[in-house]
């Protein structure tokens, strides 16, 4: 089964000469990885990947991740590879990996097949929705010969992710944009993840006509889309930003959201990795979108 039907991943065990299983996997990339033997030593190139494995219980097996990996706890003091768009291949090959996973949007093809080329397993891994990042615990988690755990995981996560759609799937939608960036300004449109938790969460993305990740914006168009809602990056180190976003903001009275005091800082680490802690995301962003609901999502994270 091809990895783009039902964005499932594909696995299929045969038998060789010498009674070793043969376990393959096909990646968002369309490339079939072949394992003798479960991947002991992995490599993971971006912080959302790095999440998977340890939502899953799996971090002894990461023998380095990228640079902005630091969570869970114990992964900060794990090897760093460089950054997930950037990863030092020379570092990676002298470590002798089992297997090397990146994101669909992190390194450069020609770094992917490198690595390929010397024999080293990479998958190439993929989300643009919650979905997706179910698919990925699920695939990783058959990688790792830990299925059962992985099935947990996700069922759990989906069980929260539903129930919070559907306490505000009925409530007013109002229109959002989520700042990334100021001048120009960098906003999601609807290949991103994070236009999938915006819309999750009861209200509609500004920019989500756009197809495209991360669309940039004239603050013309800006306040064309009369935004009522404006959110963005704060906390983790992000203070300055989350100031800077705020003064800016303010000073265009004629958008709605500056009118209603509807200026609203998200934790940048959940809200920006397309890991486990979308869920978390999900309830942090629904919880200001609709804070006459913030309690019962409170509970429902607690279940």
């Amino acid at each position: 089964m091809l990895a783009g039907c039902a964005k499932l991943p594909s696995s299929s065990n045969s038998t060789d000469s010498s009674s070793s299983q043969v376990k393959q996997f096909i990646d968002d990339s369309g490339f079939t990885l072949v394992f003798t033997k479960t991947p002991k030593r992995v490599v993971s190139l971006a912080p959302s990947l790095t999440e998977i494995v340890g939502a899953i219980g799996q971090t002894e097996k990461l023998i380095a991740v990228s640079r902005y990996s630091d969570y869970p706890e114990a992964v900060k003091k794990i090897p760093k590879a460089g950054s997930y768009v950037r990863p030092n291949t020379e570092a990676i090959v002298a470590m002798n990996p089992d297997l090397v996973m990146v994101v669909k949007e992190g390194p450069p093809k020609d770094s992917i097949e490198k690595l390929r080329s010397l024999g080293i397993q990479v998958a190439v891994l993929d989300s643009v929705d919650f979905g997706g990042v179910m698919k990925n615990v699920r695939w990783i988690a058959d990688v790792f010969d830990c299925s059962t755990t992985g099935e947990r995981v996700a069922t759990d996560l989906e069980r929260k992710y539903n129930a919070i759609q559907e306490l505000v799937a009925e409530l007013p939608k109002e229109k959002v944009l989520y700042a990334i960036s100021l001048q120009p300004v960098i906003t999601v449109g609807s290949r991103s993840f994070i236009h999938s938790i915006i819309e999750d969460a009861g209200a509609t993305n500004v920019a989500g006509d756009i197809r495209e990740s991360y669309p940039r914006l004239t603050l013309e168009s800006v306040i064309a889309r009369e935004p009522e809602i404006i959110f963005f990056s704060g906390g983790m180190g992000s203070e300055a930003r989350a100031k800077t976003m705020r003064t800016y903001w303010r000073r265009w009275s004629q958008i709605p959201a500056v009118k209603k005091k509807r200026l609203l800082e998200i934790d940048t680490n959940r809200i920006n990795r397309a890991g486990p802690r979308i869920v978390e995301a999900l309830a942090m962003v629904a919880s200001k979108f609709h804070p006459e609901k913030a309690e019962d999502i409170r509970k429902l994270m607690e279940q």
